[in-house]
């Protein structure tokens, strides 16, 4: 499963954040709630294998994991109401 949030730096500014290939900048709310449903739910998919038979589940599912987390923490800094925070 694609699941990436590639960050780019010049002169150690963030410049551009892609996830999935596309910008941050053009992605709302609901794209990012979209893409942590659907990566949800390949975790609870990857839940239904024996890990004890295979270390790349375990390993994909620490990744996607990670994944989802970091996308609700995007969530949050960008999108989060300032009565919030």
């Amino acid at each position: 499963m694609r699941a990436c949030i590639t960050k780019t730096y010049v002169d150690d500014a963030l410049v551009e954040t892609l996830i999935n290939g596309k910008s941050l900048d053009d992605i709302g709310p609901s794209d990012l709630l979209y893409y942590i449903g659907n990566t949800e739910s390949a975790i609870k998919k990857l839940a239904d294998y024996d890990s004890n038979k295979c270390k790349f589940i375990v390993q994909e599912t620490k990744r996607l994991s990670k994944f989802v987390d970091s996308l609700y923490v995007i969530l949050d800094s960008k999108f989060l109401e300032s009565k919030y925070q």
